[in-house]
């Protein structure tokens, strides 16, 4: 869809990511230091329990079981298809970290939500 679009509006696409594996584009996120958990995903895959996860090695393992299924539900591991959506808290170029205190999960039209009603900044070493 990307490719269409910019051959629509004459340009060309730069996807540095595109073709790469999976699994390591998550690996190299965890391994680089950054901190990012879940705040939106598809009603019944990945589902409400996944609001609030953090991206971390048993994520990617637990995602990938799921990912057998994609044949059934369309499961793409980076979500790249909407599965999910994530919110970055920490990482190596940030100031502060952000702690998330009190939430709250919220189905809207197939999509659940997780709404964060209360954060504190931290400041890092």
């Amino acid at each position: 869809m990307v490719e269409r679009i910019c051959r629509q509006i004459n340009i060309k696409p730069i996807l540095p990511l595109w073709g790469d594996k999976l699994k390591e584009i998550l690996r190299d996120l965890i391994r680089k230091g950054f901190e990012a958990v879940v705040v939106s995903g598809k009603d019944k895959i990945p589902g409400k329990e996944w609001l609030g996860r953090k991206i971390n090695k048993e994520f990617i393992e637990k995602l990938y079981y799921l990912n057998y299924l994609k044949d059934k539900f369309g499961l793409h591991p980076c979500g790249e298809n909407g599965e999910y959506h994530t919110f970055v808290v920490d990482g190596p170029i940030f100031k502060d970290a952000i702690d998330i205190l009190n939430t709250d999960k919220e189905l809207q039209q197939g999509q659940w939500f997780l709404k964060i009603s209360r954060y504190r900044m931290r400041k890092k070493k």
